[in-house]
């Protein structure tokens, strides 16, 4: 991997948006906040420091170069040009000019200057496999507040990609939560673990890396990867559209199910009626949250704490599994032990 220098003013990188790719797959989604986007252009405006940026050069049809580190803070130099947001309200005037609550197009031509050429401090990269620059997107984010799956994310090895793509599925994009910072894969990666360990235990972050760690030369083509992709497959069929009550807790509890009943028993074409039976159980369990507290089933209550405390815990998993199991004995042609 070769490294140098440059310099370039924030002029430039306005005109090389268009060759820049923020969001490589190892890099997390926009987290910045308002408030964090107006501080930056601030301290911009104050001709004050601000970190490196780090580019790796690529060589595609689209794009320059990509975004190892500095991405939250480039969208917030190009949203601001582009008048996205306006400097906050209390803002204190710059060298006597006033700057609060203003936009771009709105500062004076004298700030726009000082704007536009501010000069931005890059390392740029060169000659670096991915797994280097994945390497070095978690030691450049070390100290900042990555979640752990955004961390899985840039560790080498074949189980990253595979969970990767896995994390596409379907299924998932159809779930009822967001993927906002890598929460498909978190789940995928979940399925993933129960699916190779061939039974319940701990899916927790710890748990979760030590399998990437572990199977750097996974084989996508392997028994587990095939059968998870069955399971997937089942599920987009039960839930072939968006479906609000797939949460995050949930999802990994149905796919725990469903690989149980494709392993023992002759499911196929049922896939329509399984996707019933749940979206009934969890409005039946809605409704029962809707009672007095006094009036509500107690199944019900004691599988509500377990969607709510240590969800990624064994205990906690083997409890839901357990109360969806004997939901589903209603389910037709299904019965479990």
């Amino acid at each position: 991997m070769k490294r140098y220098s440059d310099k370039k003013p924030i002029s430039s990188i306005i005109r090389r948006e268009p060759k820049i790719d923020p969001h490589p797959e190892y890099q997390r989604s926009p987290v910045w906040s308002r408030k964090q986007k107006q501080l930056l252009i601030d301290t911009v405006l104050r001709d004050l420091d601000i970190p490196k940026f780090y580019l790796r050069n690529i060589s595609d049809n689209q794009y320059e170069c990509e975004v190892v580190d500095g991405q939250q803070r480039l969208r917030a130099i190009w949203e601001f040009r582009r008048g996205e947001y306006k400097l906050a309200k209390d803002a204190d005037s710059v060298d006597g000019i006033e700057i609060a609550n203003l936009s771009y197009e709105e500062l004076s031509e004298d700030l726009k200057d000082k704007f536009d050429s501010y000069s931005l401090d890059m390392v740029v990269m060169e000659d670096c496999s991915q797994d280097e620059v994945e390497e070095m997107f978690v030691r450049l984010q070390n100290g900042s507040t990555l979640k752990a799956a955004e961390k899985r994310n840039a560790l080498p090895g074949n189980m990253k990609y595979f969970i990767r793509e896995l994390s596409k599925h379907k299924f998932f994009i159809n779930c009822g939560f967001e993927n906002r910072r890598f929460e498909f894969d978190q789940v995928a990666a979940q399925c993933m673990l129960l699916e190779m360990s061939g039974e319940s235990r701990n899916i927790k972050n710890v748990d979760l890396e030590k399998m990437y760690l572990e199977n750097q030369k996974f084989d996508d083509n392997s028994s587990e990867s095939k059968k998870v992709l069955r399971v997937l497959n089942f599920l987009e069929k039960a839930f072939p559209e968006k479906t609000p009550e797939l949460k995050r807790f949930n999802a990994v509890s149905i796919y725990s199910l469903a690989s149980m009943l494709l392993e023992k028993y002759a499911v196929s074409g049922l896939e329509e009626k399984f996707g019933q039976w749940f979206i009934n159980f969890e409005q039946k369990r809605q409704f029962e949250l809707d009672k007095p507290e006094e009036e509500r089933d107690p199944e019900f209550v004691a599988y509500q704490n377990a969607t709510s405390h240590s969800t990624d815990a064994i205990e906690s998993l083997e409890y839901r599994h357990s109360t969806i199991s004997r939901s589903i004995c209603v389910f037709s042609r299904i019965k479990t032990s």
